[in-house]
């Protein structure tokens, strides 16, 4: 028998068509061994048609409003029963043998904490959908190093086991690692486990741009929110003593400070003044850990 997964699905601010049609892929999986918890800030105002419309597997946890995703995953992490984690951004569905070929990946390398798959982009437009990475090549390794240069995981396409991302911290929930968060504990977690992505698409997305999440957001917090989750990589690294490479560091802090400034432009010499001799600071210290 297929081990329990628990799928998590916050809810905030959502049309209950777009969350009906992200939950009716949940039902259409070829696996059928799961538990659903939807994380409600108060979004849904009739839970009663939830109950009524699916079956005892899918439960509604009731919080209070937040506007802070990290806290929803976290508080579903914490109610969950299952052996396995899984992860559905409502707008975002699953194609049906999602579960089915990931667990068994997962039985095939047993040692593999976290496993990830490419998806499709799908727009606003209904254009065709386009593959959201170019890497073809499915594998199961130890990826920290790649993950620092690019996000290899597509949020809902993740499943992980649940006790293993207990000991990692779960989500960050300092709305100032935001819209990272995801980011930053699969780095922290591909820096202790073993990580897997299957090239094959298993998911659709709906662009970053149209979840509620992330439409308040400018592309400079969004960086800024990127160097921060390197500098808590840095003191996860430190306090478990693990070895990160630091040029790969370096050039990623690089890059995400340069973004900045180039979006910035000349409207902020403080600002800029502020990065470069933060991206200094960070420099020189790396030299002596």
């Amino acid at each position: 028998m297929n081990p329990l997964v628990s799928i998590i699905v916050p809810v905030q601010q959502v049309q209950p068509p777009v969350l009906y049609q992200s939950l009716e892929s949940i039902i259409s999986q070829t696996m059928q061994n799961y538990e659903v918890i939807i994380c409600d800030d108060g979004s849904i105002e009739d839970i009663s048609v939830i109950h009524n419309k699916y079956d005892k597997r899918f439960r509604i946890l009731s919080l209070q409003r937040t506007d802070n995703p990290a806290i929803m995953r976290n508080a579903g992490i914490v109610s969950a029963r299952g052996q396995f984690l899984a992860f559905l951004e409502v707008g975002d569905t699953w194609l049906p043998e999602k579960l089915e070929k990931q667990l068994l990946f997962l039985r095939q390398y047993p040692d593999m904490g976290l496993i990830g798959s490419n998806g499709y982009r799908v727009s606003a437009d209904n254009e065709i959908p386009t593959m959201i990475y170019t890497e073809q090549e499915t594998f199961h390794t130890h990826i920290f190093a790649h993950l620092l240069i690019r996000n290899l995981f597509v949020f809902s396409s993740v499943l992980v086991k649940s006790h293993l991302i207990k000991q990692t911290g779960m989500f960050c929930e300092d709305r100032a690692i935001f819209p990272v968060e995801d980011y930053d504990l699969w780095l922290r977690f591909a820096a202790i486990e073993e990580c897997g992505y299957i090239a094959e698409p298993l998911v659709h997305c709906i662009a970053p741009s149209q979840h509620t999440f992330y439409q308040s957001l400018s592309a400079v917090q969004i960086m800024e929110a990127h160097l921060l989750m390197l500098e808590r990589i840095e003191q996860f690294a430190k306090k478990y003593r693990l070895s990160i490479p630091k040029n790969i560091l370096l050039e990623s802090r690089g890059t995400y400070i340069r973004e900045i400034l180039r979006i910035m432009g000349f409207r902020s010499m403080f600002r800029s003044i502020h990065y470069c001799a933060r991206f200094i600071k960070n420099s020189i210290q790396q030299q002596f850990y």
